[in-house]
């Protein structure tokens, strides 16, 4: 948890740090969360491995240092979702045939923090927001399997890769429902295919790449409060 905090500490000193060198009466801060659906695909036969979807949501402080533009700061936690899955004896998995039959199960999460610049365009009685930025990524993996066999040592010794910087992607509307409090929902992207798994080398040594995922895409929906 100190950990988290102190990573949500930096995103946020970051964007206020940028955020003070705009005149005091030109900036609007807000906080808020986000609940969300996350879709990510696995490349090639890891997708018998990984799961595909899960739940999350992120905590952000921002606000407006121009009439359309706006920096953000914040922190994903995603769920860890849970695959079953089974190898026979003679399978393929990227053309490494199987030694040994065994089952298993994993649970992969992806979090981290994040800072965006958003352009900001008023319609009516809402606002369009694009928004461009960086997250800084790493996989959160868990991996039980019982059995034997080559691909067993592989995938009973998967790691979760180093943290990687990652460029996202964002289109969302937001409003304000009172005073000081609005909504908001948004449609992301972000490339994290650049993410990696490890298995001490076992992966190597039988030809399969560690290249598991594919990018990213998630549906949001939150509140924020501005001062």
């Amino acid at each position: 948890m100190k950990q988290i905090a102190k990573k949500l500490m930096v995103a946020a000193v970051a964007t206020v740090a940028v955020a003070g060198s705009v005149h005091a009466q030109d900036f609007c801060p807000y906080v808020g969360l986000d609940a969300k659906q996350i879709w990510r695909s696995n490349k090639g036969d890891w997708t018998n491995v990984f799961g595909r979807s899960s739940t999350g949501f992120n905590a952000f402080i921002g606000g407006k240092v121009h009439e359309m533009v706006a920096l953000e700061a914040g922190y994903d936690w995603a769920g860890r979702k849970k695959k079953n899955f089974s190898f026979a004896a003679g399978s393929p998995f990227f053309g490494v045939t199987n030694s040994a039959a065994f089952t298993g199960s994993t649970k992969v999460g992806i979090k981290g923090p994040y800072a965006d610049v958003q352009l900001v365009m008023p319609i009516e009685n809402v606002e369009l927001v694009a928004s461009l930025g960086v997250a800084f990524r790493k996989p959160t993996l868990s991996v039980s399997v019982n059995g034997a066999g080559n691909l067993y040592t592989a995938i009973s010794q998967l790691t979760a890769d180093k943290t990687k910087a990652l460029v996202r992607l964002g289109l969302g509307l937001q409003g304000m429902v009172h005073e000081n409090v609005g909504l908001r929902a948004f449609a992301r992207w972000e490339n994290t295919s650049r993410l990696h798994v490890r298995a001490n080398g076992q992966l190597g040594s039988l030809g399969v790449s560690n290249k598991a995922f594919k990018d990213t895409f998630s549906a949001s929906f939150g509140a924020f409060y501005q001062f």
